[in-house]
């Protein structure tokens, strides 16, 4: 009987974590939760490495390791692979070492010997620091910049306001973390331009502002107010919070809830009215400008107080009639048919007072509104219509101008479909020069068209040019026929997708695509057919769990009737007719396996070759490795840490070598492979020389049994062409080769990845970051175009490489199978 696998030890970012059994949820711990696994006795660990070290330089923690909590230590692997084993005196000195320190220093608060020290540090469980590296300052967990939004000190009254007293006030509220809200001062600026300006006769219109600012001024004034709140799904907790905190200070302060998340349909406005009586008085719902002119007259009219105000005659709202308490809902307004006739807020001073430079959340920028799909899953169709209607050139120009003035670092493009018109490739170079005029534009985030691929490498090489990164992913979501349909996709073509993919490639851009878990008719096996059909494709996976918004179609009671949709709390599809909540939970588990084998690379190439040469289709590798998780987590721990622990701490649970044998052993024993296999090995040493680890020198030579360069190149090849797919040999068939692993650009063996928030919390948009700000990739032959290879490595060098793959894929033909050399790469 084999023994029961250790405890693994987590330490990340100055913290302790236990992982007790394979499978389970990581705990946070303290040192002497792990002392206290010790033998009594345990002597000290004998060391061998050493490097000099003196007591002034600096020495810092790595981001994170993970090892076996054993009786004698904690064993793991050092710089070279070999074994390691950590005493209490390393701990000790490790539970010390939290933030960049001096080494004289350390060693005071630790009570540790320098010689101890000097191991950890030529082990690589210690980082040597130096130069531009020292930056005591900096904490040790890396967090997103949270700026305050509104600059210190200004006032968040419109400079053209009269500021006579007495006036009802009207805040607009927003939240420095989630960025500055264009919808909300399109709001407030159609609002102090209705009617020729005549509210502010009635009303003080402040500018958007934050919770401490309202609260602030409501401590010196008493009276009727209103206060306006854009509720999306990362926002409605805390604007729900805000009005708490806003009534409980004034409750004559009437509470009006719009955006995207104000609920249109009855039975959930009933709803919203019940259960946020005190705070929610009125909704507002669709486009805003002219519904929050026409509520305020109204308002206005009654002194600021809903009980005595008429709102019958205001198109798009629903409130509680004060004398019968019942739900009145008006009729729908119908859709701005001139948008320009709506006031900009950058252009008419309503963000002014703002926080531009340094502002890590990007700035929306609109240019046109209107969505020709209707997909049941999105409020975006339904929310603007089928018609799309734009903005004036002038006026994009100018906000761009507006923008990059100030030092904006990111903007998103607001659009549906960015890319479908002519237009949005001189706005791609209204951008990219002004970037170059200001240097701002840092990157651009937009949604892509749909069905056409015309406009992208215009667009593309245009901001490219400006030295802006871009940013896109494919909203592919199913493939699946029945699912397609159910959600109304099925006018949406997977053909035009998988073409942008290409052109995506031939033009050196990250390739990654959308797929989602819980639509209505999608089942276990479409969505691995979706994962097999973007491991194929040599995509990253972006995936979403399905949430019904309150406004999209999906919501409908007659529409979640006939696919039995099940919600949680958060409005996440748990249930449907066609994938019960077991079935959901297997999609989970495919989505973490699916993330950490192939999008993070644990085991990309492996898996490649047993689909390529073995007859092993990709996903059934990760449907093996599920099953082994979920059914016999003990006999495999590595997998087990792979499926269940690789999202939450994405290193091996003691070294990378330890890893690949037990995979190794798993695929021998799984699929028959003979041990010898000279093809398996040398498989396993590419994924292990594409691994970071702490310590690791390049450039890195690797020798192969076989040229997996060329191999994987004759795979890949017809990603980067429209040539038909060819035959491709065998890797057992080929000669030796060579892998040179040239560095580490990203930092990846002593940072980690660039994670933050929890990505099981399937309600926020952290579950998605993995994709977004990490990538598991040394600078290689085989390197991947993935978001963060492209901030972080060299333009010139990406270029060349997609330059190389393309030049392959159009000399590779069925009689040319001999001289296939790669050219070398200069950084």
């Amino acid at each position: 009987m084999e023994p029961a696998p250790a405890a693994i030890v987590v330490r990340r970012w100055g913290r302790w974590f236990l992982v007790e059994r394979p499978g389970a949820m990581p705990a946070a711990a303290e040192l002497r939760d792990l002392f206290d696994r010790f033998e009594p006795t345990m002597p000290a660990t004998p060391h061998t490495l050493e490097v000099p070290l003196a007591s002034d330089e600096i020495v810092a923690p790595l981001w994170a390791w993970a090892g076996e909590l054993r009786a004698d230590g904690v064993h793991l692997e050092d710089s070279r692979g070999d074994a390691l084993i950590l005493d209490r005196t390393d701990l000790q000195i490790l539970d010390v070492l939290r933030a960049p320190v001096p080494v004289a220093e350390l060693l005071a608060e630790a009570g540790a010997p320098l010689e101890r020290l000097a191991f950890l540090v030529a082990a690589g469980t210690v980082r040597r620091l130096g130069g531009d590296d020292i930056r005591r300052s900096e904490p040790a967990e890396p967090r997103r910049r949270r700026p305050d939004a509104m600059q210190p000190g200004v006032d968040p009254r419109h400079p053209d306001d009269r500021q006579r007293l007495g006036r009802i006030p009207v805040y607009a509220l927003m939240h420095a973390q989630h960025g500055v809200p264009l919808g909300l001062g399109m709001v407030t600026a159609a609002a102090r331009h209705h009617d020729g300006g005549r509210l502010t006769e009635t009303f003080e219109i402040r500018r958007p502002e934050t919770a401490a600012s309202i609260l602030g001024d409501l401590d010196h004034r008493a009276g009727p107010a209103i206060l306006l709140l854009s509720d999306v799904i990362w926002t409605i907790d805390d604007n729900l919070d805000v009005a708490a905190l806003v009534v409980e200070r004034n409750s004559e302060v009437v509470v009006v809830h719009g955006g995207p998340s104000s609920p249109r349909y009855a039975a959930d406005i009933e709803r919203f009215f019940r259960e946020h009586a005190r705070i929610a008085h009125v909704l507002a719902r669709g486009e805003g400008e002219r519904t929050i002119g026409e509520l305020l007259a109204a308002l206005g009219a009654a002194g600021g107080r809903l009980t005595h105000a008429d709102l019958s005659g205001v198109a798009g709202i629903a409130y509680v009639d004060p004398s019968s308490g019942e739900v009145v809902r008006t009729p729908d307004r119908s859709r701005e048919t001139n948008l320009d006739d709506l006031p900009s807020p950058y252009l008419t001073g309503e963000f002014d007072h703002v926080v531009v430079a340094g502002q890590d959340a990007p700035f929306a920028l609109e240019t046109n509104r209107g969505c020709p799909y209707e997909c049941s899953f999105c409020d975006w169709g339904s929310a603007t219509n089928s018609r799309v209607r734009f903005f004036t050139p002038e006026r994009v120009a100018a906000e761009v101008d507006w923008l990059a003035s100030r030092g904006a670092e990111a903007v998103f493009v607001a659009d549906a479909n960015f890319g479908l018109s002519k237009r949005d490739v001189e706005t791609a170079r209204q951008l990219a020069e002004g970037r170059r005029r200001t240097g701002a534009f840092d990157r651009i985030y937009w949604t892509a068209a749909k069905n056409t691929t015309r406009h992208f490498v215009e667009i593309w090489r245009s901001l490219r040019a400006g030295g802006i990164t871009s940013e896109i992913q494919i909203a592919l979501q199913t493939t699946d026929p029945q699912t397609l349909d159910a959600v109304g996709r099925s006018n949406i073509s997977t053909e035009r997708l998988l073409e942008l993919a290409r052109l995506l490639r031939q033009e050196t851009m990250p390739v990654r695509a959308e797929l989602m878990i819980g639509l209505p008719g999608q089942t276990v096996e479409s969505f691995a057919a979706d994962l097999e059909l973007l491991f194929e494709q040599e995509m990253a996976l972006m995936s979403w769990t399905t949430l019904s918004l309150p406004n999209a179609p999906m919501n409908a009671p007659e529409y979640r009737s006939r696919w039995g949709i099940r919600l949680d709390d958060s409005g996440v599809v748990t249930e449907t007719s066609t994938a019960d909540a077991g079935d959901r939970d297997r999609m989970l588990r495919l989505r973490r396996a699916f993330l950490a084998a192939d999008t993070y690379g644990v085991l990309r190439h492996l898996i490649r070759w047993l689909h390529q040469d073995c007859g092993v289709r990709a996903i059934q590798v990760i449907g093996d490795l599920c099953a082994t998780a979920e059914l016999t987590p003990d006999r495999w721990p590595a997998v087990t840490w792979l499926v269940e622990t690789f999202d939450l701490h994405p290193l091996p649970p003691r070294g990378w070598r330890a890893f690949y044998e037990e995979i190794r052993s798993f695929v021998v024993e799984q699929y028959g492979i003979d041990p010898r296999d000279s093809a398996l090995e040398c498989v396993l040493r590419v994924q292990q020389a594409l691994m970071p680890w702490p310590g690791r020198s390049f450039p890195a030579r690797v020798d192969l049994e076989h040229d997996y360069v060329s191999y994987y190149l004759d795979v890949v090849a017809p990603l980067y062409d429209s040539l038909d797919e060819r035959p491709v040999d065998p890797l057992v068939s080929r000669p030796p080769g060579v892998l040179e692993v040239r560095g580490d650009p990203a930092g990846l063996g002593g940072d980690g990845m660039n994670l933050w928030g929890n990505p099981r919390d399937e309600a926020s948009s952290s579950a998605y970051t993995l994709v977004f700000d990490a990538a598991n990739e040394l600078d290689s032959p085989l390197l991947r175009l993935l978001p963060e290879v492209v901030r972080r490595f060299d333009p010139e060098r990406l270029d060349q490489l997609t330059a190389q793959r393309r030049r392959w894929a159009r000399r590779r033909t069925p009689a040319d199978t001999t001289d296939r050399s790669i050219e070398p790469v200069d950084h």
